[in-house]
C-alpha cells in the first residue's frame, strides 16, 4: 500500500499507527537518507552540485536542498538520480516481506512524491 500526502499531512503519524497495528512499514524518506550515505550517490551529487554540498565527505542535506530548489534543472536531475534507486530498495523490501515465513498482513510504503515519481 502506498501512503502519500502533502507536507505536515500526518504521513509519519499514519505510518506509525499502521506499524502499531502490525503492518510492515517503510519510509521513502528514510531510504533517501540511507542512499545519501553511500559513496555512489554522494559522488554523483558532488559531481553535479559541487563539493560544497558534501563537506568532510558527507552529504549536507540542507546544502543539497538549497542548491536544487534554486535550480529546477538540478532538482529534476536529483529526482531522476534518486527515484530509480529508491524504487529498487522498495521493491527489494517488498520481496523480503512477501518471502517471510509469516508475511505481514499489510506492507505500507510512505512516499511523499508517490504520484510525481510515477
Amino acid at each position: 500500500m502506498g501512503l502519500t500526502g502533502g507536507i505536515a499531512a500526518g504521513k509519519s503519524e499514519a505510518l506509525a499507527a499502521l506499524k502499531r497495528l502490525g503492518a510492515a512499514t517503510l519510509s521513502s524518506d528514510a531510504v533517501v537518507h540511507e542512499l545519501l550515505l553511500t559513496d555512489e550517490v554522494r559522488d554523483l551529487i558532488v559531481e553535479r552540485l559541487g563539493p560544497e554540498v558534501a563537506p568532510a565527505g558527507r552529504i549536507d542535506r540542507g546544502a543539497v536542498a538549497t542548491a536544487v530548489f534554486e535550480r529546477p534543472d538540478d532538482r529534476a536531475w536529483l529526482e531522476q538520480a534518486l527515484w530509480p534507486r529508491v524504487g529498487e530498495r522498495i521493491a527489494a523490501w517488498r520481496e523480503d516481506q512477501v518471502a517471510r515465513e509469516q508475511p505481514p498482513s499489510a506492507a505500507v510504503v510512505e512516499a511523499p512524491l508517490l504520484f510525481e515519481a510515477g
